[in-house]
């Protein structure tokens, strides 16, 4: 749910950078791929905290089904290091947009019993079924 590129991501004053050293930085910031999952775990937990009933399911269907196809300057987003519109695995569901997932309109709920239903479709054996559940 939660892929990117170049995401940035920073940490409060005064954090212990380095234990070999000692260093303490006054601020810093980081960027990659996996900055990305700390941004959508805050985004869900906002929504958790505005709407205390919400399952997992229904946070993440209120977060896929209201990101934009379209960057902050109105252009699809791209693939990064090319100029080409990034496919839906590039770019997952798209740009996250925490505002408007806060009233999604039409979401989809599941529950265990749900994912179990689908992965008894995929025609795994016993053992791998078990091993999933």
């Amino acid at each position: 749910m939660a892929p990117g590129d170049s995401i940035q991501a920073s940490w409060q004053e005064k954090t212990l950078v380095s234990t070999t050293v000692k260093k303490i930085n006054s601020f810093n910031i980081v960027s990659g791929t996996s900055m990305a999952s700390p941004h959508v775990a805050g985004v869900a937990a906002l929504l958790k905290g505005a709407n205390p009933d919400w399952s997992p399911a229904v946070i993440r269907s209120a977060i896929m089904t209201t990101a934009k196809l379209f960057d902050n300057l109105q252009n699809p987003i791209q693939e990064w290091g090319t100029n080409q519109t990034a496919s839906p695995l590039a770019m997952g569901a798209g740009l996250v947009d925490p505002n408007q997932a806060l009233d999604p309109g039409l979401v989809y709920d599941l529950d265990a019993q749900d994912y179990v239903n689908f992965l008894c479709g995929l025609n795994l054996s016993m053992h791998e079924l078990h091993a999933i559940t």
